[in-house]
């Protein structure tokens, strides 16, 4: 019985054929898809990608000049036309928070609750707050009190803002204190406005200590 051969010279080496030659047609159109692939994406982004977002963009302005203007039924259509037509951009998901506006301006809050749930979180941390701060809105509305306060709580830590986070916190705590009649619940909203946000005006002002003297 005869030993394989199992160190190749280098002659033996270089004369076998190599792996991409014996593979080039497999590997070439393997290659050619990915490529094909990629540039089909490239392509689709700059053709309808982008450019549909520029078009929801310049869609959006409409709804917020309507917002301003306090025209809430053409906010609401506004709105309503951008999620039809541009629902999967960034400006057709921030017109679900234009929309729980509108409808909460019009005093349909059940409604506006079930649009804002509707928005997606972006990470921008002002505007995810925005919508929890309406959310909570609409919940005290509705008299539901207890999902009131969670949505203004979280609103105030989500957006750790300095000119927005003591103002939801204070309207947390002017639940606890004048609907839920807890004003130990309160008094903490109160005092972790004045704690956490020393710089805002309303503890500069001196106007959260006006609350905590009333819960005292």
């Amino acid at each position: 019985m005869t030993n394989k051969k199992v160190n190749k010279t280098s002659e033996e080496v270089v004369a076998e054929p190599s792996f991409f030659s014996k593979h080039w047609k497999k590997l070439s159109i393997g290659i050619g898809a990915v490529a094909v692939l990629c540039l089909g994406f490239v392509g689709y982004k700059k053709l309808v990608v982008e450019p549909r977002a520029q078009q929801a963009q310049e869609a959006i302005v409409a709804t917020q000049d309507f917002i301003k203007q306090g025209e809430y039924d053409k906010a609401l259509a506004s709105a309503n036309s951008v999620i039809e037509e541009y629902g999967s951009t960034e400006s057709g998901n921030l017109a679900q928070l234009y929309a729980g506006i509108a409808l909460y301006n019009q005093g349909k809050y059940q409604e506006a609750v079930e649009a804002l749930e509707k928005y997606d979180e972006t990470g921008s941390d002002v505007t995810d707050a925005e919508v929890l701060q309406a959310q909570g809105n609409c919940y005290a509305c509705l008299k539901q009190y207890d999902k009131a306060v969670a949505k203004l709580t979280a609103a105030a830590d989500k957006a750790k803002n300095a000119s927005l986070s003591p103002s939801y916190l204070i309207q947390a705590g002017e639940i606890y204190e004048l609907a839920l009649n807890n004003k130990d619940k309160a008094r903490e909203c109160y005092q972790k406005a004045k704690d956490q946000y020393k710089t805002s005006y309303m503890v500069s002002s001196g106007e959260v200590d006006k609350y905590l003297e009333r819960v005292k």
